[in-house]
């Protein structure tokens, strides 16, 4: 049975660019890890979307019930994208009918940039950078669209 430390080391193992299928599974092995621990701390990581993929890509055989719970997480994780991009399209729209011009910053920017698929991106919110002289529009803008008073209530700040 290999520790919490070492489930997270095969997780990170396996997400490097280098990895192998053969020298990860024989990790595994000589470490005994167990497939629900290696599912839950990659949920916990947050890393859970990565690994299905890489996992998927190398056709390693998951157990079923871990295969299902690093599912989930993906499915989680590209609902949440889908939706946060959603709303980032709704927010761009109105900057340009305010003529405001943000910059995507992070995850937002990453996601669409640099990973093939969002939901391998994890991120739960849009970080928009204005200018100096676009902010009081900008907070009037997103006020305006919801992102307000009920939002800082929530601990967002604006």
């Amino acid at each position: 049975m290999s520790s919490a430390l070492d489930t997270t080391h095969l997780i990170l193992r396996a997400l490097r660019p280098n990895q192998t299928p053969a020298g990860w599974e024989s990790d595994c092995v000589r470490l005994k890890a167990d497939w629900g621990d290696l599912a839950v701390r990659a949920i916990v990581l947050g890393l859970a979307p990565q690994l299905k993929r890489r996992l998927t890509d190398w056709r390693v055989s998951i157990p079923s019930r871990a295969s299902a719970r690093l599912d989930a997480a993906y499915q989680a994780q590209a609902a949440r994208s889908t939706a946060i991009f959603a709303q980032l399209g709704e927010v761009l729209r109105a900057s340009a009918d305010h003529r405001l011009r943000p910059v995507a910053l992070k995850g937002v920017h990453l996601a669409a940039l640099v990973y093939a698929d969002p939901a391998l991106r994890p991120m739960n919110d849009i970080d928009l950078l204005f200018a100096p002289d676009e902010l009081a529009d900008a907070e009037a803008m997103l006020e305006a669209l919801g992102y307000g008073e009920p939002m800082r209530r929530l601990g967002y700040e604006l």
